[in-house]
């Protein structure tokens, strides 16, 4: 499925000048969009087979597959610069079809618009669909989901590679989506009917999954399938080949090992709000927020080097005496994506300002990990 590399040169002088796609502006326009914007994004490989063409683009994290239905037979291939594609077919929003034709003298030619070629190349081979079923299935709402209350947590250092995206892991009860950048961690669990598979998809890859799922209607499917040296996502418009790290993503099952805890509810909404107070209060670039728990009640102040001034005291069941501190800008991402009205805090009994503490929402298999905060 993966382009070839350079043509020899007496290549140009045989491309026939009649060789001419006819593809629908919209959709070309759409399928430029979704490359984004990356330098390394910035060239495009146009590659033109019988009545269908692919818009190919690579990152470091993965090769991006977009296939646009086009009326013509000829095979050829080109890589171009996006932006001068993106220019040729700006002022053609009144033309339902452009036509593309490749030119002998390092040009294609968009209607009347010539564009200049980076080099010409060997025709994509066809789509290959794999054999095997894939290891799980989910709707483009969904991808849109995981996109928003998992990956924003993947870790963006290069100095961990092992944190540096989403580990999917496919099992028989369905499919798991972990991400975590060291400060915090999201867990989350889809029912899907699954087949065994694993993989740390690279944090690169999400955010072209969020733009492509966006694209589609909210019941139309993504398929994941495992293979040896990628993560490939398939839908019939477009393949995603998310390129395998060779760092390994951590074990993580200490976290939510028993261990003696404290376990808290308060209303979430309350909580948010108490703490986006304690960041408009804080006077730093560091926003911390201190939460002092008593009998029945939850103080949320900033902390005492903050100057301890309390921004509001909630009702909860707490049924012991402790405080702890955290980075108000990272819980507050966290409790944003929680579900329900209700979030439930479990702290370490033992060593409760220096222990992780779990997160949970109402009901929807959605669990979150926070460390707190030094000094207090």
């Amino acid at each position: 499925m993966m382009g070839g590399g350079r043509l020899p040169q007496d290549f140009l002088g045989k491309l026939s000048l009649s060789l001419t796609m006819r593809v629908k502006v919209r959709e070309l326009r759409a399928a430029l969009r979704a490359v984004g914007e990356r330098r390394t994004q910035r060239i495009v490989t146009l590659s033109f087979r019988k009545n269908e063409l692919l818009v190919i683009s690579e990152s470091d994290d993965y090769v991006l597959y977009q296939s646009l239905f086009a009326v013509g037979d000829k095979n050829s291939a080109v890589r171009v610069w996006k932006a001068d594609v993106m220019q040729a077919i700006s002022d053609l929003d009144g033309k339902d079809y452009i036509e593309i034709q490749p030119l002998s003298d390092n040009h294609i030619r968009i209607n009347d618009v010539s564009v200049s070629v980076v080099e010409f190349t060997e025709p994509a081979r066809p789509r290959l669909i794999p054999a095997a079923p894939p290891s799980f299935a989910l709707t483009a709402a969904q991808w849109r989901q995981v996109c928003e209350r998992v990956a924003f947590c993947a870790g963006e250092a290069a100095a961990r590679p092992q944190l540096r995206g989403v580990h999917v892991e496919a099992r028989l009860v369905g499919a798991k989506f972990t991400a975590t950048d060291a400060h915090r961690l999201v867990v989350w669990e889809l029912g899907a009917a699954s087949r065994a598979g694993s993989a740390l998809v690279p944090t690169g890859v999400w955010s072209m999954l969020s733009r492509l799922s966006k694209k589609l209607h909210e019941e139309e499917e993504i398929a994941v399938f495992f293979e040896k040296d990628y993560t490939y996502f398939y839908h019939e418009s477009f393949d995603l080949l998310a390129k395998k790290p060779e760092a390994q993503f951590p074990d993580i099952s200490h976290l939510f090992a028993q261990r003696d805890e404290f376990v808290v509810r308060l209303n979430r909404e309350s909580l948010q709000n108490a703490i986006r107070k304690a960041i408009d209060s804080a006077k730093t670039v560091f926003k911390p927020v201190g939460l002092y728990f008593h009998p029945g009640q939850c103080v949320v102040a900033l902390p005492e080097d903050g100057g301890g001034i309390v921004q509001d005291i909630l009702q909860c069941d707490a049924g012991f005496s402790e405080r702890i501190a955290f980075d108000a800008k990272k819980l507050i991402s966290l409790l944003e994506r929680l579900g329900g009205d209700i979030v439930e805090m479990r702290i370490d009994a033992q060593n409760a300002s220096v222990r992780h503490v779990v997160l949970r929402g109402e009901g929807d298999g959605y669990v979150a990990v926070i460390m707190p905060i030094l000094p207090q």
